[in-house]
């Protein structure tokens, strides 16, 4: 028989939850700034370009920003 085990620790703080919102539909994304942050990995940044490529598309007037990290091995 599998045992399967949680290895989620006790939450020692209550949770808080995510309640900032942004609309980035309205005015078709006027006013916004997306940051994009590839991880270095091999295409990554190729990847990143396309998905801001794709978001402003969309969203017009939204601005996106891409930076490369460089190494996926150092913290962003």
């Amino acid at each position: 028989m599998i045992r399967f085990i949680d290895p989620r620790g006790m939450v020692a703080t209550p949770i808080e939850p995510y309640e900032l919102t942004q609309n980035v539909r309205k005015n078709e994304g006027e006013g916004l700034t997306v940051a994009l942050l590839a991880n270095g990995f091999p295409d990554s940044e190729l990847f990143f370009t396309k998905i801001g490529a794709a978001i402003e598309k969309r969203l017009p007037k939204i601005s996106t920003k891409l930076w490369n990290k460089g190494n996926p091995g150092s913290p962003a």
